[in-house]
């Protein structure tokens, strides 16, 4: 991954520092392509809420396409580390779901959004 990637992903938990704890609930929404053995991410969303999420529904797949979301709070896995686990070469195994991987651009760039944070 480039530098200047992981100095956004830096960038947005330095953001969202003053109000984490606020943050009880985190999902994972998702949408990835069966790649062998791996789920290899084509779009993932981490949201966080101030409540936990009601209602989860099963991963839907259709032929190699495979769309899902994961409650990140209930697993109890800090942020940071599921980022690592899914940049990692290996993945991140996350039952129910499979081994999710998410990978650099050929120029090894990540596309980091900047957090929509709606506190004051």
């Amino acid at each position: 991954m480039k530098p200047s990637s992981q100095q956004r992903i830096d960038a947005f938990f330095k953001l969202i520092a003053p109000w984490r704890q606020a943050y009880h609930g985190a999902s994972l929404y998702y949408l990835a392509r069966q790649d062998g053995d791996k789920l290899s991410i084509v779009f993932a969303r981490i949201y966080l809420d101030v409540a936990p999420a009601i209602l989860i529904p099963e991963p839907f797949r259709a032929g190699e396409f495979q769309a899902g979301q994961w409650d990140i709070s209930g697993a109890g896995i800090p942020l940071e580390h599921l980022l690592e686990s899914l940049l990692s070469a290996s993945g991140c195994v996350i039952e129910g779901h499979g081994r999710l991987h998410l990978a650099a651009a050929n120029d090894g760039a990540m596309a980091v959004q900047e957090p929509a944070v709606l506190l004051p």
